[in-house]
């Protein structure tokens, strides 16, 4: 026996002997994006006469969306002006390693997206829990590093909304000539380059890199 919930969500059977029963709902009919927040099924005694009321509660799905953007300034927070990056790999996974609490599918251990219309992800219809989104950093443009944390932990709460950013930031450079100064003026007016002279760059008593001139005293 089953029937459909009217307008404002009741639903009756009629004409019901006393007995054990169990009700339950298909929650591939309830809207999408929602989970049951109320057991389903659910069994029952029915008396002679009873009149008895099962209610089944449905709540609607958190999500957790976010950008991935160029960070020109270098601060870690996405600024106007500042573009978000394509085409990047946003995964979605459960702290514990269990299964991701979504509502839709509750059997991906990982959900994985990529970020379009201007760095923009999103995985939705999530159930309350802690989350962890990765951002795989291999699937970014060559030429740039991370600016703000990743991975990023999520507490996400009923129904709630979470935005969440991830930076990143083009590699600086230096370059300079080595030369000969014809002229004693600290400054290469034409003075010729100097070959296979070894530059180092320090951070601090580091060195943290060397390399060569070229053949015109160029590194």
């Amino acid at each position: 026996m089953s029937t459909t919930t009217g307008c404002l969500g009741y639903y009756r059977f009629f004409g019901l002997k006393p007995g054990r029963y169990e009700v339950g709902i298909d929650e591939s009919t309830a809207p999408p994006g929602s989970y049951p927040a109320t057991p389903n099924p659910v069994p029952l005694s029915l008396g002679c006469g009873e009149e008895a009321r099962v209610w089944f509660g449905n709540a609607t799905g958190g999500s957790i969306c976010g950008y991935k953007f160029l960070d020109e300034d270098c601060d870690g927070m996405m600024d106007e002006g500042e573009d978000g990056i394509d085409g990047v790999k946003v995964c979605l996974s459960m702290p514990d390693g269990n299964d991701v609490a979504i509502a839709e599918n509750t059997n991906n251990e990982e959900w994985c997206t990529e970020t379009k219309g201007g760095g923009c992800f999103c995985f939705d219809g999530l159930m309350p829990g802690s989350y962890v989104v990765t951002v795989d950093e291999s699937t970014v443009p060559e030429g740039h590093y991370p600016t703000s944390p990743n991975p990023l932990y999520v507490d996400l709460g009923c129904g709630e909304a979470r935005v969440v950013y991830f930076g990143n930031a083009e590699y600086g450079s230096l370059s300079g000539y080595k030369y000969e100064d014809m002229m004693a003026d600290g400054s290469p007016d034409g003075d010729p380059g100097w070959e296979d002279v070894t530059i180092q760059l320090k951070q601090g008593e580091d060195v943290i890199a060397t390399t060569t001139t070229d053949s015109e005293g160029r590194f």
